[in-house]
C-alpha cells in the first residue's frame, strides 16, 4: 500500500495537469483527445498480457517490472521538448499500468481470506484515497510556483522511491499460492482464448465488460479535457485547479 501510494502521488501530481501542459506545448484540444486515444492504445494492448505476466511470474514481480518502465516514461516526459515526443514518453509511461493494475488486485485477493476479503478492498481503497487529497494539490502548487518541469521532476522523485520498494519486495517475498513458470506463446494463446471465451460466453462477464466499455467511454469524453476547460472558460488557475 505504501509503495502504491507513493506511485500514484506522482501520477495524480501529473495526471490532471498533463492535458494543460501539452496545450502549452502547442496541442489544440482536438489533438489533446488524439494523445490521450494514441497512449490508451498501449495499454490496450498491454492489459492482457500484462495480466498473463502476472500469472506466471507473480504478483510482485510483474509490479516491480512493470514500474521500472515507469522510471523510463517519468524520465522522458522530464526531458520531452515537444508535444510529438510526449506521446512517446506518455506511452512509455502507460506501460507500468498494464502489470501493475492487474496485478494489485489480485495480491489483494491472494493475501486475504474469503471471510473479510471485502473489508480488505475497502480499507485498502480507503487509505488509497491519500493519493487523491495529497497529489493533485502539491501538483497544482507546483505547477503555478515553479511550472510544469517541476511536478515532473518531483513526481519522478516519489515514483523512484515506490519503485524502490516494490523491487525489495519482489527480491524478498514471495506471492501465495502463485507457482512460478516459463512465459510461453502456447500458454498465452490459451488463455487469450479462454478470456475471449468468457467475454463473448453471454454471462456476468460479458455484462460486465459492457457496462464498463460504456461508463469508461462517458467518462474519457470529458475526462482529460477537464482542466482545460476550467483553465480557459472558468479562468481557474493552476493551483486551484489542483486543490478542485
Amino acid at each position: 500500500m505504501l509503495a502504491m501510494i507513493l506511485a500514484n502521488i506522482a501520477a495524480a501530481m501529473t495526471g490532471t495537469l498533463i492535458p494543460l501542459y501539452l496545450t502549452e506545448l502547442g496541442v489544440g484540444v482536438g489533438r489533446v483527445g488524439l494523445v490521450f486515444t494514441l497512449t490508451s492504445i498501449v495499454v490496450f494492448t498491454l492489459q492482457i498480457i500484462g495480466g498473463w505476466i502476472s500469472d506466471n511470474i507473480g504478483r510482485l514481480r510483474a509490479i516491480a517490472t512493470g514500474s521500472v518502465s515507469g522510471i523510463f516514461g517519468f524520465v522522458a516526459m522530464l526531458l520531452a521538448p515537444t508535444w510529438q515526443r510526449m506521446i512517446i514518453a506518455l506511452a512509455v509511461y502507460q506501460i507500468p499500468f498494464s502489470l501493475v493494475g492487474p496485478s494489485f488486485g489480485a495480491f489483494l485477493a491472494e493475501n486475504s481470506t474469503e471471510e473479510n476479503r471485502g473489508k480488505v478492498y475497502g480499507l485498502t481503497g480507503s487509505i488509497y484515497q491519500i493519493v487523491g487529497l495529497l497529489g493533485p494539490p502539491l501538483g497544482g502548487f507546483l505547477a503555478a510556483a515553479y511550472g510544469f518541469k517541476a511536478i515532473l521532476l518531483v513526481a519522478t522523485i516519489f515514483y523512484v522511491l515506490a519503485v524502490g520498494l516494490r523491487i525489495w519486495m519482489a527480491t524478498t517475498l514471495r506471492s501465495p499460492g502463485i507457482s512460478t513458470s516459463l512465459l510461453s506463446m502456447a500458454s498465452f494463446k490459451s488463455s487469450l482464448a479462454t478470456l475471449f471465451g468468457m467475454m463473448l460466453g453471454g454471462g456476468v462477464i460479458t455484462w460486465i465488460f459492457i457496462t464498463d466499455g460504456i461508463s469508461d467511454i462517458a467518462f474519457r469524453l470529458s475526462g482529460e479535457l477537464q482542466p482545460i476547460y476550467l483553465q480557459q472558460v472558468g479562468g481557474i488557475s493552476l493551483q486551484q485547479i489542483g486543490f478542485l
